[in-house]
C-alpha cells in the first residue's frame, strides 16, 4: 500500500508539472495539436479538468489564426482583371478549386440534393468576421466606419433581400477589431448567440472582401460588366474538416455552394469566381447552409461591391423560388 501511494504521488506530480509547463509554453501546446489534431489531452489533478483549456487552444490554432493580409498604407495603383471561370474541378456551369486532400465527386454528391426554399420561411443571417475590410475608397483598405467597409455591402444585400420578402438578420459587429487574429473565434461566439435566440435561421452568409496584389504592390480589381454597369466579382468559400477540426456537415456546405452558384451563373455568367473549397472550417460547422461570400477585392470600389449585391440578391431570390 505504501508503494502504491508513492506511485500515485509521482504520477500526479508528473501530471501537474506537465500541465504547468504546457500552460506556460503555449507554442509547445499548439505544436502538439499541429501534429495530431484528433488527440484529446486530458489531465486531472484533484478534480481539476484541463481539457477545456487544451480544446480552446486547439480551436485557436487550427481554425482561427488567419495571417493578416498586408495592405499598403498608401494610395496604390489598381489593375483591372477578370477571373476566368475555370477551376480544377468543373460540373455543369459550376467551377471549383479544391484545396483539400479530399476527392470530390460532384455529380454523385449532388444527385439527391434538395435545397432550402422560400416556402420554408427561414431567416437569413448576414455576418462579418472581418468587418473592417474596406475598398479602394480607403487608403489602407480598412476602416471601422460601417458606411465605408464591408458592413455597408452586407446592408445592401440585407435591404435587397428584404425587398423580396425575406426576413434578414444583419449583424454589424466587427469581429476583427481590435485584433484581426482571433476574429473567427469572436465571430463564433456571436453565432452561438444567434442560434440560441433564433431557431429559424436557414442561411448564413459571412460577407468579406478579398485582397489580391501584383508583385509590385498594385491592387487587383476583379470586375464583371453587365449592361454597361461595373460589378465586383464574387466568390464562395466553403470549408471542411481537412484542417483537423470537427465539421461533420462540410459536404452540405459544399452542396449549397455548388447549387446556389449554378443559379447565379445561369443569370449572370461571369459574376462568380470558382468556388474555393478549403481545409479550414471557418465556423461553417454551425449550419448546413453557411458560406463565406467574398465581394470583390481591395482594388474594387465600394459602389462596385454594392452593385454586385443588388444582382446577387436577385439570383438568391430565384434560387429560393426554384423547384428542386
Amino acid at each position: 500500500m505504501k508503494r502504491k501511494g508513492i506511485r500515485d504521488k509521482i504520477f500526479f506530480a508528473a501530471v501537474l508539472v506537465t500541465a504547468v509547463f504546457l500552460i506556460c509554453n503555449q507554442s509547445v501546446l499548439l505544436k502538439i495539436y499541429d501534429i495530431d489534431t484528433a488527440r484529446e489531452i486530458r489531465a486531472f489533478y484533484r478534480g481539476y479538468k484541463l481539457k477545456e483549456y487544451f480544446d480552446e487552444k486547439k480551436e485557436t490554432f487550427n481554425s482561427y489564426y488567419v495571417q493578416e493580409d498586408e495592405e499598403p498604407e498608401y494610395e496604390a495603383t489598381v489593375v483591372e482583371k477578370k477571373v476566368l471561370f475555370r477551376g480544377n474541378m468543373n460540373y455543369k456551369n459550376v467551377a471549383l478549386n479544391n484545396h483539400t486532400s479530399y476527392t470530390v465527386d460532384i455529380p454523385e454528391m449532388m444527385k439527391d440534393y434538395r435545397h432550402i426554399s422560400k416556402k420554408d420561411n427561414k431567416q437569413i443571417l448576414i455576418i462579418h468576421t472581418h468587418g473592417t475590410e474596406a475598398y479602394n475608397n480607403q487608403k489602407t483598405a480598412r476602416t471601422k466606419d460601417i458606411s465605408e467597409n464591408v458592413v455597408a455591402v452586407g446592408e445592401v444585400l440585407s435591404d435587397e433581400l428584404r425587398k423580396r420578402g425575406y426576413r434578414v438578420l444583419h449583424d454589424v459587429k466587427m469581429h476583427d477589431d481590435p485584433s484581426y487574429n482571433g476574429s473567427y473565434l469572436n465571430c463564433l461566439n456571436t453565432l452561438k448567440w444567434y442560434f440560441e435566440h433564433y431557431d429559424d435561421i436557414g442561411i448564413v452568409l459571412d460577407v468579406h472582401r478579398d485582397a489580391i496584389e501584383e508583385n509590385d504592390g498594385s491592387r487587383v480589381k476583379l470586375l464583371y460588366e453587365y449592361n454597361g454597369e461595373k460589378y465586383a466579382q464574387l466568390m464562395f468559400v466553403s470549408g471542411s474538416d481537412n484542417g483537423g477540426l470537427e465539421h461533420k456537415n462540410f459536404k452540405e456546405n459544399l452542396k449549397f455552394a455548388i447549387s446556389l452558384q449554378g443559379t447565379v451563373n445561369s443569370m449572370y455568367d461571369g459574376l462568380m469566381r470558382p468556388i474555393d473549397f478549403r481545409k479550414e472550417r471557418f465556423n461553417q460547422h454551425m449550419h448546413n447552409n453557411y458560406l463565406i461570400l467574398e465581394v470583390g477585392t481591395h482594388g474594387n470600389t465600394l459602389d462596385e461591391a454594392k452593385n454586385s449585391m443588388k444582382i446577387f440578391a436577385e439570383a438568391v431570390d430565384k434560387y429560393l423560388n426554384e423547384n428542386n
